[in-house]
């Protein structure tokens, strides 16, 4: 159960960045070109990732 709410966590920008990671500046450039997933809207200017989504993205790429 905790494991199922820790992969539903939505995290920001920064934090998504810093989990993969990349610099803000590129993971914003690579998620405006659509190669990094998809994120959840928040609100009007605000963007957010599920943990979950970041570690199967994560782990694709060191594949």
């Amino acid at each position: 159960m905790a494991d199922t709410i820790a992969m539903a966590r939505v995290v920001g920008s920064a934090e998504a960045a810093a989990f993969v990671n990349l610099s803000l500046a590129h993971w914003l450039r690579l998620s405006r070109e659509g190669k990094v997933p998809a994120p959840v809207r928040l609100g009007a200017r605000k963007l957010g990732w599920r943990i979950g989504t970041l570690v199967n993205f994560v782990m694709e790429r060191a594949a």
